[in-house]
């Protein structure tokens, strides 16, 4: 506490001195004397009271800055006692005082000095000052007032007047915190915001609604709202509630959200979703604007409308059928939530009546279909299976027809099922299937009386191809003897023109021949008689054999014929030796007969030999007229010539190739043909041969 005489203020004690002298003055009586010194010690005592019951912190201090009296108010403010203050000076460096920008005060700069220095009152000024048995700031309002002696113009004593505004610092601080964080969040809110008047001038604006416009922020700041309304260019004359018929809510309600449109800097139209509010700023009423562009929203309900349209005039108009959405409560009532106008073509019933009585349709199933429909349907909601059910229903016309329903299952998170289905009239088909089914049971029956016929001739052309297979030696045998008389004839003495006759005899006596043994060997094969023989032969002797015709041939026709037989063949196989001639002699005839210039190529040769067989090459080329796509796919049909089959090349029976391919095959063998129109062709054969000794084999080319 302060001291009680020894730091009373000077002043005060200069004025007791003075009233003293003021009464040694004069002479009073002794009881006025004690009255007045009554009244005295009351105005004192009442000054003290005062100086220490005051609210406010009050300091005196000499002009050197040292405090000599402080009362309880200024103890409480500072955290430290009048014994720990006396004799200190309040510009002591361990009290740091700082300005509200942050910036520390010089000691010269001190409210008490500068009023001292200057002689005027100082403040009131807000100081934040650093008390070091707190260790924190306390901010103080300080006013500084000094203090003169009679007749002298410079001040000897400064009271301080303090207010401890700490708290209230701490509240402007959290204030100016929360609305840093309130104009953060206005200005990065992803939606426009407005503050504007009654009089729809706009008082502030964020960034976004900007964006939203096109407008800065100066620019939107000089206008009104009624100008943003897309009608403004026509609008000119019209009041705000012309322009805005909602005006009026906007300044009734507190709330109040609806969908508008905004006018854009560039002249397009925004539709924006407001959502308004009633604030009040110093008693005035403003209104707070949230805008959402809801461009995107709306293009998107737009396009759901048309959709919605498009699946309704969809469902509305498939043939004979009818959309329809069916829900079944936990409790297993069931309920047609939508059906299409198409019922009505199906069932002969209307939507109002559907949905007025979902079980309507049920009951126009025929009763022993609809039995079975429920249970169906019930056995599908189990595991949400696809449901699929034909039924015959009665209409209410009498007439009965069969309708197909089919949907897809879902189950809400409630257990209501909801089947998504559509129904479509397939009487027509119904009575198709029974005529399908007519038909089939007498196709069944023809394709029985087919069927024998076809096992008749089956077992004809069987007999006929045994028949031939049979008669091979007995027709064979005399066009070889009269071939061989025709051979010897030649031997006799003939003239010119029975040699020529003979020369034309022989020639078509061979190619009858070669027919009939083409023929022969296609019933044989029909038949399945047709033997492969098993014996040792000369590989090499047996080509050249076969090909040795060819030659003279291809020098008629002047292209280049060449055989090459590779190295690596062996000397002896096993095998049937005719039918492998008749292979090369066909592919190497065919090959001369369509080669007009150029060249035909004939190699063999063994790819591979094991411990049994052989499997050999034989690879024939030529440069002749090649053939079509279509030529290929058919060449190994019996009777199939590439051309008319007059043409000197096309001779024959259409057999050759037929029978080669069933020999290769018999052979365990594979022919594959590759050609080209105007380039040639290429045959490739491989045949398997069994090995018949370890002998050498033959090194010659």
């Amino acid at each position: 506490m302060m001291k009680k005489m020894d730091n009373e203020p000077q002043e005060e004690k200069e004025k007791l001195h003075n009233r003293t002298e003021f009464s040694q003055g004069y002479s009073h009586s002794e009881s006025e004397k004690k009255q007045y010194e009554q009244n005295l010690k009351e105005s004192e005592e009442k000054y003290r009271r005062l100086f220490e019951t005051m609210s406010l912190g009050v300091v005196y201090q000499l002009f050197d800055g040292s405090i000599i009296s402080a009362n309880p108010a200024a103890e409480r403010m500072i955290g430290i006692t009048m014994d720990q203050m006396q004799g200190k000076t309040s510009i002591d460096p361990r009290w740091k005082m700082i300005r509200e920008d942050g910036s520390f005060v010089l000691g010269l700069e001190h409210p008490s000095m500068v009023a001292l220095r200057t002689g005027k009152k100082t403040g009131p000024v807000t100081r934040g000052v650093f008390i070091p048995e707190k260790d924190d700031y306390v901010w103080l309002s300080i006013t500084a007032i000094p203090l003169f002696r009679k007749g002298e113009d410079k001040p000897y004593q400064v009271y301080g007047l303090f207010d401890d505004i700490t708290e209230r610092k701490q509240a402007e601080e959290k204030l100016r915190e929360n609305e840093k964080k309130s104009r953060t969040l206005f200005n990065q809110s992803v939606a426009g915001i407005y503050l504007h008047d009654l009089e729809g001038r706009i008082l502030d604006v964020n960034q976004e609604a900007c964006l939203q416009l096109g407008y800065s922020r100066d620019e939107l700041l000089k206008m009104r709202v009624f100008e943003l309304h897309p009608n403004r260019p026509e609008t000119v004359n019209l009041t705000k509630d012309e322009v805005l018929p909602h005006w009026n809510q906007w300044e009734s309600q507190q709330r109040f959200s609806m969908e508008a449109a905004h006018l854009h800097k560039d002249g397009t139209i925004i539709p924006i979703q407001v959502s308004t509010g009633i604030v009040f700023e110093e008693d005035k009423k403003q209104i707070l604007a949230i805008t959402q562009d809801i461009t995107e929203r709306k293009r998107a309900e737009d396009a759901l409308i048309v959709r919605k349209e498009q699946l309704e005039t969809l469902s509305n108009n498939i043939p004979d059928g009818f959309v329809y959405q069916l829900t079944v409560d936990p409790q297993g009532n069931r309920k047609f939530s939508y059906v299409s106008a198409g019922v009505e073509r199906v069932h002969g019933v209307t939507q109002a009546e559907v949905f007025n009585y979902s079980q309507i349709l049920y009951d126009q199933i025929i009763e022993g279909d609809r039995q079975k429909m429920i249970e169906a349907e019930e056995k599908a909601f189990i595991n949400l299976d696809p449901f699929s059910f034909e039924a015959r229903i009665r209409k209410p016309s009498g007439e009965i027809r069969w309708v197909h329903y089919q949907s897809a299952l879902s189950k809400k998170l409630d257990g209501t099922i909801v089947a998504d289905g559509i129904g479509i009239d397939i009487t027509e088909l119904k009575e198709a299937e029974e005529k399908l089914h007519e038909y089939a049971s007498l196709l069944e029956l023809k394709n029985q009386e087919l069927d024998m016929v076809a096992q008749e001739a089956q077992k004809a052309n069987q007999a006929k191809s045994r028949y031939l297979a049979h008669m091979n030696h007995e027709i064979r045998t005399p066009l070889n003897g009269l071939l061989g008389f025709l051979q010897l004839m030649e031997t006799t003495n003939m003239d010119d023109f029975q040699q020529e006759y003979m020369e034309y005899m022989k020639q078509s006596t061979s190619h009858l021949l070669n027919i009939i043994n083409n023929v022969l060997d296609m019933a044989k094969i029909e038949a399945g008689e047709i033997q492969l023989s098993n014996q040792i032969f000369n590989l090499r002797e047996e080509i050249q054999t076969a090909l040795a015709p060819l030659h003279s041939l291809a020098r008629q026709k002047n292209i280049h014929f060449e055989i090459i037989m590779n190295k690596n063949l062996p000397h002896q196989v096993e095998g049937d030796p005719d039918r492998l001639r008749q292979i090369a002699l066909n592919l190497g005839g065919n090959a001369v007969k369509f080669t007009q210039e150029g060249q035909v190529h004939i190699a063999i040769r063994c790819l591979e030999t094991t411990e049994k067989q052989h499997t050999l090459q034989l690879l024939v080329e030529d440069t002749g007229s090649g053939m079509t796509r279509e030529t290929l796919d058919k060449i190994f049909l019996p009777f199939y010539q590439a051309d008319d089959g007059l043409t000197p090349q096309s001779k024959g029976t259409g057999l050759g190739m037929t029978i080669t391919r069933e020999l290769v095959e018999l052979m365990d063998g594979k022919i594959q043909v590759d050609s080209t129109p105007g380039k040639g062709t290429r045959i490739e054969v491989r045949l398997m041969l069994g090995k018949a000794t370890d002998s050498d084999k033959d090194g010659s080319n």
